[in-house]
């Protein structure tokens, strides 16, 4: 085996320097005889430098990462070997719009779509997926990946792949619907349905959990771009679905998503969607909506409020009126009202005012009178004088004014309104949450094995055993990485292996010198020798996870970075209970 080259044998710092990095990886890459295990070493590096900062992780781009990077995944897409880690590095590093619209120019897109339609496992396919949502940040981009045949593959094989895939394949459908056009697209080539068997499957599965129904319901979300596909959604069964979610569900991104796709269904005067969701029992879920949050979960209120304010715009009729008041939303608005005023959320606050307004407005002088008795104004005025935000004080003044005004001016409020909740464009435009990739472990010999686990980490993890979080954890709303040092388990040396064996024949052959002349010797001698294979037997079976100190495992986790109105950018485990080390370098984690 060659030695690494010059570049490869340099001792990197610490904090390793972005130009060294790139320097070394593009060095040992146009190596004839590379080394894959010193590639691996390089991206890891890239990787910590990237999430410690976007600081960082533009000196990365700038010293010319992404070309050795492509040039990487062009190699090793030929047999697949490896190519996760180019995977995830690729998409850490498409951070911002420059960066994406950087790789995307360089053909990258061509060559991940080809790995989704080729991976051989759903790992792969699913990082390859991820990659293309991250680089999706335009309608201009997104059209051109449509033309690329990526809407059809996600729709015929992506949904249906294995968990991470389907889920990861729902965000990347959603993001790529940036126009109605791409919308009317995609349900043609069978989306609508494809989505609503992909919610059934989710409903069904016991293995499904927060990310996964999050991932569904915002696809919804961002389809229902006209009243054809949202009929078309409500037969597939999407709407039952939904109400089901929101009377059962209790993750707040759940609820989040779920609240934002029934006000996505629905648009001004349709009247017969709005009686479908009714029917279903929407209203009575929405009011459920607020009491299942924690307190400092405060986003889904906004989702909460949109959904009222499509439901006040899509029929202007008594039934509506009926229908949100009997389920009880205008005590719940104005208590969620007050619930958020003292909370940093100034776009939720401006969301629950449009909601008090649309309500007012649509619910006549009943609704109004409800709404000043349970003290709806000063909510209000409190909201508006405690913020230095414009559009803040605005959207409260106009709802103080749709429940005191007169006649006058609570119809030129009621235009303005209808204009705000007409507005099509009312999902945010979010980067889909990167997969489980987050737990590394490398081994002595440098080889590196990637697993993924199903739970969020909350706390620290002590050495020696990773065992259940700790009372003094680090706060998971940190944004870097950390590094955890324990001592792994291992195979056993094989000598130790033989050692019951060789102490069954050295007793066997004592017994046979010491009693050889008694007739009882040869029972004993075989007493004996099956003793020492039962041994072996034991031993072979406890050696396998047999501790052994001399090997130390850098385990490193992605801590959750959470940021509005999104769900955490980066995922991680909440507890492992051991870490193992079979004989052939592969990571077996239980929890």
């Amino acid at each position: 085996m060659r030695n690494p080259s010059a570049a490869s044998r340099a001792v990197l710092p610490s904090a390793p320097n972005a130009n060294l990095l790139a320097g070394a990886l593009l060095t040992e890459v146009k190596e004839a005889w590379r080394q894959p295990e010193i590639i691996d070493g390089y991206l890891d590096k890239i990787q910590r430098l990237a999430l410690k900062s976007h600081k960082d992780a533009q000196k990365l781009v700038t010293a010319g990462v992404i070309s050795t990077l492509i040039l990487l995944l062009k190699t090793r897409a030929i047999d697949g070997v490896g190519l996760e880690t180019v995977l995830l590095t690729l998409g850490i590093l498409a951070y911002d719009p420059i960066t994406a619209n950087t790789i995307y120019r360089t053909g990258t897109s061509a060559i991940l779509i080809e790995t989704i339609d080729v991976a051989l496992s759903d790992d792969m396919a699913a990082l390859a997926v991820w990659c293309l949502a991250r680089i999706c940040r335009n309608a201009e981009i997104a059209t051109e990946l449509i033309k690329l045949n990526l809407g059809r593959l996600l729709v015929t094989k992506g949904l249906k792949g294995g968990q991470r895939t389907s889920r990861i394949s729902a965000w990347c459908l959603g993001i790529l619907i940036r126009s109605d056009n791409i919308a009317d697209s995609l349900a043609d080539m069978g989306l609508v349905n494809a989505l609503c068997e992909h919610l059934r499957r989710c409903s069904e599965s016991i293995d499904a959990g927060p990310e996964d129904y999050s991932a569904a319901v915002y696809a919804v979300a961002r389809l229902s771009r006209s009243i054809k596909i949202s009929k078309a959604l409500a037969k597939g069964g999407c709407v039952g679905m939904l109400s089901h979610l929101l009377i059962t569900a209790e993750d707040p991104r759940v609820l989040l998503w779920t609240a934002r796709a029934v006000g996505c269904l629905m648009r001004p005067n349709s009247s017969d969607m709005a009686k479908l969701l009714l029917d279903a029992g929407v209203a009575h879920g929405l009011a459920h909506l607020p009491s299942m949050l924690p307190t400092e979960e405060v986003e889904p209120l906004g989702s909460f409020a949109f959904a009222i304010q499509r439901f006040s715009c899509a029929e202007w009729g008594s039934g509506t009126r009926k229908a949100l008041a009997d389920a009880g939303l205008v005590d719940v608005l104005l208590a969620a009202s007050r619930t958020a005023a003292d909370e940093p959320y100034p776009q939720v606050h401006i969301d629950l005012a449009y909601a008090i307004a649309l309500l007012a407005d649509v619910g006549g002088a009943p609704i109004r009178k409800q709404i000043v008795n349970a003290g709806g104004n000063d909510i209000l005025k409190q909201i508006a004088g405690s913020t230095n935000r414009p559009d803040v004080a605005k959207a409260c003044n106009l709802a103080a004014t749709s429940i005191n005004g007169n006649l006058w001016s609570r119809n030129i409020d009621a235009a303005q309104l209808f204009l705000v909740a007409s507005d099509v464009e009312t999902t945010a435009q979010l980067r889909p949450p990167p997969l489980l990739f987050d737990f590394v472990v490398y081994l002595p010999s440098g080889y590196q094995f990637r697993s993924t686990l199903p739970f969020h980490f909350l706390g620290d993890v002590p050495c020696a055993r990773i065992s259940p979080p700790s009372a003094s954890a680090p706060s998971p709303e940190s944004q870097s990485p950390f590094l955890l040092r324990t001592h792994g388990t291992g195979r056993r040396p094989a000598r130790a292996q033989r050692t019951p064996n060789l102490l069954g024949t050295l007793l066997a052959t004592f017994v046979l010198f010491r009693f050889g002349s008694l007739p009882q010797a040869c029972d004993i001698a075989l007493l004996c020798l099956a003793l020492g294979a039962i041994c072996i037997f034991l031993a072979a079976a406890e050696s396998r996870w047999s501790p052994f100190h001399a090997t130390q495992l850098d385990v490193r986790f992605h801590m959750a970075r959470r940021y509005t109105p999104a769900p955490p950018d980066l995922f991680c485990v909440s507890h492992i209970a051991s870490v193992r080390v079979r004989d052939l370098g592969v990571l077996v984690v239980s929890s």
